[in-house]
Parts: structure tokens; sequence; C-alpha cells
């Protein structure tokens, strides 16, 4: 049996593998926020490309983008992402 501790660890998974370009995205209201932060924090320690947008509002929570498609910042998330894989 092999623990799947190693493969949620954010250091372990950016030193292990090379990831292509990733654009995170999270909200003071993400109940994920801080794994994101950490994830992002690992990748940019080994010089994977990552771009991190964090936005200051307790009430964007996770996965709003796709869950509340009318917020303007789910617009700006949309630009970015864009601007990013262009």
């Amino acid at each position: 049996f092999r623990s799947v501790h190693p493969y949620t660890d954010p250091d372990y998974i950016a030193a292990s593998i090379t990831l292509p370009p990733m654009y995170l995205q999270t909200s003071d209201g993400d109940y994920l926020k801080d794994y994101t932060t950490d994830f992002a924090d690992a990748l940019e320690r080994n010089n994977q490309t990552v771009q991190l947008r964090v936005l200051a509002d307790e009430s964007l929570t996770h996965a709003f983008p796709a869950m509340n498609p009318e917020r303007e910042e789910t617009a700006e998330v949309i630009d970015d992402l864009s601007q990013f894989f262009s």
C-alpha cells in the first residue's frame, strides 16, 4: 500500500515532475487558498512557470469563475488566463 500523501504535497509534486505552464487563481473566500498559494510557491522554487492571481474578496468562493460566470471578476480571470497562454 502506497501512501497518497506525497501526491498531495505541493513541494513533492513541483520537484518530481515538469508541469506545463500553470495559471492559478484563488480568493479570500476559497477554502483551498492556502494550498493554491503553497503550490504556486513550490512551483516557483522549482523553476516551473506559474502565474498566481489572488483576489482579495471573501465572497469569491472556490471555483467561482465556473460557478459565477456573471461576476466581473470572472471576466477578469478569463482575460488574464487568455493573456497568460497567448
